[in-house]
């Protein structure tokens, strides 16, 4: 899958130059951070998203929304809008007041600040929580990283830093257990369990004996599992330890352990709060894509973007190398991935 980008191939000298608009009415996306994205990425095609004049009726207003759209782009802002579940129609709608402030909001997305944007003239930001990539050097990736924990955790959010990797960074206080939580959480444990030793007709197995061992259940009744499922749960938990859940604690150490036990637990932790995950393999990625819940911030040695976008299919990657530092935000036409790239300063230097 190649992903496309600089605006679908037109350059920006090519875009600017052309004079000729039509307006494209649309109904909105239901998402107010939606809408702000979509006119984020409009905006780099030089296309403006305006409305008509708004008349105040009791406690909403009534308008209408169209992009100013150069005759040749039609089909491809179309298609913008649509991916972002936006629709192509006339017609007058109902908007609050918060969603009215964003109609006329000049730019803005996100809720996270990582940086000064290029030109100078405002904030990069990403909106948490969301599928994100931190990419290149090990270093500004693990400072970013931080940098975001902090920011979402004053935000008085839930989170947690997983580390595969021994680092001095260290926020708050540390454990090398894993938090031992309410019991459904062990079919998420036995799931991960199976999946990455390719026992997945195990699984059920696998979670008894958990519940067993972690629990006390005695499982009366019911038929003891033996054998290769045995095996491995007995040398998981003699290499895990868990403990009781602390909620004072935010960052979890599992860099003593196994690479594939460190997989397993970052895999766990995502179900639990949260995770900034860090120094773990990118074999993390196969179960998060496929997770009901799959948000997380993940940091990869990895600078390749086609790669990047298969594995781990983010809402954004942020590239951090020492020349440059770009956020891309991603969106699908007609399945076909593209992506906006926006240049930034690291927010943590600027504060330098």
């Amino acid at each position: 899958m190649s992903i496309n980008s600089r605006q679908g191939n037109l350059s920006t000298r090519q875009i600017f130059s052309i004079r000729k608009l039509e307006k494209l009415y649309f109904v909105p996306p239901e998402s107010i951070y939606e809408f702000f994205l979509l006119k984020t990425i409009l905006g780099k095609y030089g296309v403006k998203v305006r409305s008509t004049i708004p008349t105040k009726a009791r406690d909403y207003w009534k308008l209408k929304l169209y992009a100013s759209v150069p005759r040749n782009l039609r089909n491809l802002v179309s298609g913008i809008i649509r991916a972002f579940g936006g629709k192509i129609r006339e017609e007058e709608i109902l908007v609050t007041k918060n969603f009215l402030e964003a109609v006329r909001s000049p730019r803005g997305i996100g809720n996270i600040p990582i940086g000064v944007s290029a030109d100078g003239k405002g904030l990069t930001a990403l909106d948490l929580p969301s599928r994100v990539v931190v990419a290149g050097d090990e270093n500004m990736g693990l400072s970013l990283i931080l940098v975001l924990l902090y920011q979402y955790l004053s935000l008085g959010n839930d989170a947690c830093l997983v580390l595969g990797r021994d680092v001095d960074a260290h926020l708050g206080a540390v454990s090398r257990s894993a938090p031992l939580l309410d019991r459904s959480f062990v079919g998420d444990l036995a799931y991960a369990l199976a999946f990455i030793h390719n026992m997945a007709q195990s699984r059920a197995g696998i979670e008894r004996l958990l519940l067993q061992r972690l629990y006390g259940e005695s499982g009366e009744g019911e038929e003891v599992v033996l054998g290769r499922e045995a095996e491995l749960v007995e040398n998981f938990l003699n290499a895990v330890s868990f403990s009781e859940h602390d909620p004072n604690v935010v960052t979890y150490d599992f860099s003593h352990l196994p690479e594939t036990y460190q997989v397993v637990l970052a895999y766990y932790l995502l179900r639990v709060s949260f995770p900034f995950v860090f120094g773990v393999s990118d074999r993390f990625l196969d179960f998060a894509r496929h997770s009901s819940s799959p948000y997380f911030v993940f940091y990869s040695p990895v600078v390749d973007l086609d790669r990047l976008y298969r594995k781990a299919q983010p809402d954004y990657i942020v590239l951090l190398t020492r020349e440059k530092a770009s956020l891309y935000i991603f969106f699908e036409v007609g399945e076909e991935p593209h992506y906006v790239e926006l240049g930034f300063q690291p927010l943590w230097r600027v504060l330098e």
